[in-house]
C-alpha cells in the first residue's frame, strides 16, 4: 500500500475531483492574513472556472477586488482537493438568473435582478488531490504503522496544472 504521486495537466481532472461537491471553503486575504469561509458552488464549468453567489459589499467581495488569488478547499469523505486561482466579481444578470435557485435566493433574500447578489467567478489555476485508500486499508496502514513504527500512507496524491 505505497502513496502514488503523478501530476496531470487541465481542467478535466480537477473538474471530475469536484463534480457533485457542493460546499466549499473559500480563502481570501484580509489584510497579510487569510480568512477562510464555507461557500456554496453554484456550478463548476469544463474548463475548470468555479462559481459561486455573495453578497455585495460583503467582506469576502472587498477582499477579493483588493486581492484577487483566492484558494478553494473541497472535502469529500476521504478525498480532498485543495485548488488556487483568481477570483472576480460579476454583476451580470443573465448569468445570475442562470445559476439562481431557492438556496441563494433564501440566503440572499434578494431576487437576481438585485444588485446585493454578485457572482464571484474562481478561474482555477491549479489543485492538489488526494485521495484516500479505502476504509479497510486505513486500519491495516494504522495497524502497520503501529508495529512498524513509521508513519501511515495517505493514499494517492495527484498535482493539476489548470491553466
Amino acid at each position: 500500500m505505497g502513496d502514488i504521486e503523478r501530476e496531470s495537466t487541465g481542467p478535466h481532472r480537477f473538474v471530475e475531483a469536484v463534480d457533485g461537491i457542493r460546499m466549499v471553503m473559500l480563502t481570501t486575504l484580509s489584510g497579510s492574513e487569510p480568512h477562510a469561509r464555507p461557500m456554496a458552488v453554484q456550478e463548476t464549468d469544463d474548463d475548470g472556472v468555479v462559481w459561486l453567489f455573495a453578497e455585495h459589499g460583503s467582506d469576502k467581495v472587498e477582499q477579493i477586488r483588493r486581492s484577487p488569488q483566492v484558494g478553494l478547499v473541497y472535502v469529500d469523505g476521504g478525498d480532498y482537493v485543495s485548488a488556487t486561482g483568481r477570483a472576480e466579481v460579476v454583476t451580470d444578470v443573465a448569468r445570475k438568473r442562470e445559476l439562481w435557485n431557492p438556496f441563494a435566493e433564501a440566503w440572499l433574500q434578494c431576487e437576481p435582478e438585485d444588485d446585493k447578489a454578485v457572482l464571484l467567478r474562481v478561474e482555477v489555476t491549479g489543485a492538489e488531490l488526494w485521495e484516500a485508500p479505502d476504509p479497510v486499508s486505513r486500519v491495516l496502514g494504522a495497524a502497520k504503522t503501529l508495529v512498524l513504527r513509521r508513519p501511515p500512507g495517505v493514499g494517492d496524491n495527484e498535482t493539476v496544472v489548470v491553466r
